[in-house]
C-alpha cells in the first residue's frame, strides 16, 4: 500500500512539472494564449496584455477557436469577451463539454459587432469535481469594422472609336474618372454573347462566351496583332473597379480591308492566225500576247518584257504584246520573260518565263515539176543505163 501511494505521489509530481496546463488557448489555433504558463488560477487572465500575440479579426464575424485540456474534469468551458482592459466581460459561449478522450477542441463563436483595439477573449475551465476551482487563459485580439461590399459598377468608357486597315485594328476610348481600376477589352468575330459577372476575375487570354480577353489594364488605347484580312471583328469594352464590378458595355466593330493579291500572267503565241507552241522562220509574223488575271478587279497593271531575248525585235508599240518577224532568225530556242505589276498596296507582281521554239521549214519533196532539163536528161540516162545493165545480166 505504501508503495502504491508513493507511486501515485511520484506520478502526480511528474504531471505537475509537465509544461501543459489544465487548459489554455491552443498555441497553433486562430487566437494564441497570452502566456504559455500552465494552471493559471488568477482571474481574469493571470498575465498582462501582450503586443506580439494580437490576432486581428472582423467584428461580428464567426470564427473557429481552438483550445486544449490536458487534465480532464467533470466541469465545462466558457468563453467570454472584454472590449478593453480585461474588464466588463460578456459571455459568448457556455456549457462547452470537457471530453475525457479529447485534448484539443474547436468551437465556433460569433464575435461582438463592435470594433476594438485592445479586446480580450477569455477561456475558463470550471471544475465542480475539484472544489469549483477555475482555470483561466486569455487571448489578445483586435476587432476591425467589416468591409462593406462594393456592388456599384463604374461608369462605362466613352468616346470609343475604331480604325481598321488591311492588317490591324486600333481602338481608343476614355476611362471613367471615378471608381475605376482597369479596362477589359474582349475580341470576337460576332457580337459578344456573354457579359462578365461581378466579382469574377478574368485574365488576359481567357474566354468570355464567344470572345477572348485581349486587354486588361488602365490604358486608353489598343492595337491588335495581325488579323485575317477581310474579316469582321467586334470589340466589347468594359470598365471595372477594384471589387470587380463591371460597367455597361461599349462596343465597336470593323472589317479589315482585303489584302492586295498578286496578279498572274500567262502567254499566248500566234503565227499566221493560229495559236502554236513552235514556229517556223518562214511562217510569218509571230505575236506573243500577255494575259493578266487579278483577283482584285480595281487593280491596273504595268507590263514589262525585260529579260526577253534581244533578238526577238518588237515591231509594234503595244506593251501587252510582243510582235516580231522570225524570218531573219536561226532555228533554236529564244527566252521570253513577261512581268505584270499591279497598282495595289503594297504593289505586287506576277512573272512568267518561257522558251520559244523556232524551226526551219521542212524540206520540199522532189517531183518532176521541180527538176530542170539538165536534171531530167541526167536522170533519164541513169535510168536507161540501169535497164541495159539488167538485160546484160539476164543474158549472161
Amino acid at each position: 500500500m505504501r508503495f502504491f501511494a508513493l507511486t501515485c505521489l511520484f506520478l502526480g509530481l511528474g504531471l505537475s512539472s509537465h509544461s501543459f496546463a489544465h487548459t489554455r488557448w491552443a498555441l497553433d489555433g486562430l487566437v494564441k494564449p497570452r502566456t504559455d504558463a500552465n494552471g493559471i488560477k488568477t482571474a481574469p487572465c493571470g498575465a498582462p496584455r501582450t503586443t506580439n500575440r494580437v490576432t486581428e479579426l472582423v467584428a461580428g464575424s464567426k470564427v473557429e477557436v481552438k483550445f486544449e485540456s490536458v487534465i480532464f474534469h467533470q466541469g465545462v468551458f466558457r468563453i467570454s469577451f472584454s472590449p478593453a482592459d480585461d474588464k466588463n466581460f460578456v459571455l459568448l459561449a457556455d456549457n462547452i463539454k470537457d471530453y475525457a478522450d479529447k485534448r484539443f477542441q474547436t468551437y465556433t463563436i460569433t464575435l461582438p459587432n463592435q470594433p476594438c483595439d485592445k479586446c480580450t477573449l477569455q477561456l475558463i475551465q470550471t471544475m465542480p469535481d475539484s472544489g469549483n476551482s477555475l482555470y483561466y487563459s486569455c487571448a489578445d485580439i483586435k476587432l476591425t469594422s467589416p468591409v462593406v461590399a462594393d456592388t456599384t459598377a463604374p461608369a462605362a468608357v466613352t468616346n470609343l472609336s475604331l480604325q481598321a486597315d488591311t492588317q490591324v485594328i486600333r481602338l481608343s476610348w476614355q476611362n471613367p474618372a471615378q471608381d475605376y481600376a482597369q479596362t477589359m477589352v474582349v475580341q470576337s468575330t460576332e457580337p459578344l454573347g456573354e457579359y462578365p459577372q461581378a466579382g469574377v476575375e478574368y485574365r488576359l487570354g481567357t474566354s468570355l462566351g464567344n470572345g477572348k480577353v485581349v486587354l486588361l489594364g488602365a490604358q486608353t488605347q489598343y492595337q491588335s496583332p495581325q488579323l485575317a484580312a477581310g474579316s469582321i471583328y467586334y470589340y466589347t469594352v468594359f470598365a471595372l473597379d477594384a471589387s470587380r464590378n463591371y460597367s455597361k458595355l461599349a462596343q465597336a466593330y470593323g472589317q479589315l480591308a482585303q489584302a492586295n493579291r498578286a496578279p498572274t500572267v500567262s502567254l499566248q503565241a500566234e503565227q499566221g492566225g493560229q495559236i502554236k507552241d513552235k514556229f517556223i522562220t518562214n511562217g510569218g509574223i509571230v505575236t506573243l500576247q500577255a494575259r493578266v488575271q487579278d483577283a482584285d478587279p480595281s487593280d491596273t497593271h504595268k507590263l514589262d518584257w525585260a529579260g526577253t531575248d534581244y533578238r526577238l525585235l518588237d515591231i509594234t508599240a503595244n506593251d501587252a504584246a510582243l510582235t516580231f518577224d522570225p524570218s531573219g532568225l536561226k532555228a533554236g530556242t529564244y527566252k521570253v520573260v513577261i512581268k505584270a505589276t499591279d497598282s495595289g498596296t503594297p504593289s505586287l507582281s506576277g512573272r512568267i518565263e518561257k522558251d520559244l521554239v523556232i524551226e526551219e521549214p521542212p524540206a520540199a519533196p522532189v517531183t518532176a515539176g521541180s527538176l530542170g532539163l539538165y536534171e531530167l536528161l541526167l536522170l533519164s540516162g541513169l535510168l536507161l543505163a540501169g535497164v541495159n545493165l539488167r538485160k546484160a545480166w539476164l543474158r549472161g
